[in-house]
């Protein structure tokens, strides 16, 4: 599962292909990616986040990583 940390306390989320967040990208041993073909220019990738239905967790700075591999 994805999380954010701020200090001892976690706020779980996801990373979804669509403003909805209907489509969720897999948990962090998925699978699911992202394909598209190359034209040669510069392209972008549009990611977004949802948090999770949980527990309120404390106020703070919430942060992560996420890391991406680009295959070619």
């Amino acid at each position: 599962q994805r999380r954010m940390a701020s200090g001892a306390n976690f706020l779980e989320y996801d990373l979804c292909k669509d403003a909805s967040c209907t489509q969720i990208y897999t948990d962090l041993a998925g699978a699911t990616t992202y394909s598209a073909a190359g034209t040669g220019s510069a392209q972008s990738v549009t990611v977004f986040g949802q948090i999770r239905v949980q527990t309120t967790p404390a106020a703070g700075a919430y942060t992560d990583s996420a890391v991406v591999t680009i295959n070619y």
